[in-house]
């Protein structure tokens, strides 16, 4: 199954839920697609399918 994630990267919330089940299911052979600005906190690099793709937050006064 191809799965694309998004979430915001920072330490706790988010971030850790994502790349947790992100390499849960990338461990059970499924291929996924982490989408954050940066890589999450827990990000590790060299799992067989898990992707990082990076991308640009557009600045908002909530995110300050």
């Amino acid at each position: 199954m191809n799965v694309g994630m998004v979430c915001y990267a920072s330490v706790g919330g988010s971030g850790v839920v994502a790349t947790e089940l992100a390499h849960a299911l990338a461990g059970r052979g499924h291929q996924v697609h982490l989408i954050s600005s940066d890589p999450p906190f827990r990000w590790r690099n060299g799992v067989a399918g898990l992707t990082f793709n990076p991308v640009e937050v557009p600045p908002s006064p909530l995110f300050r």
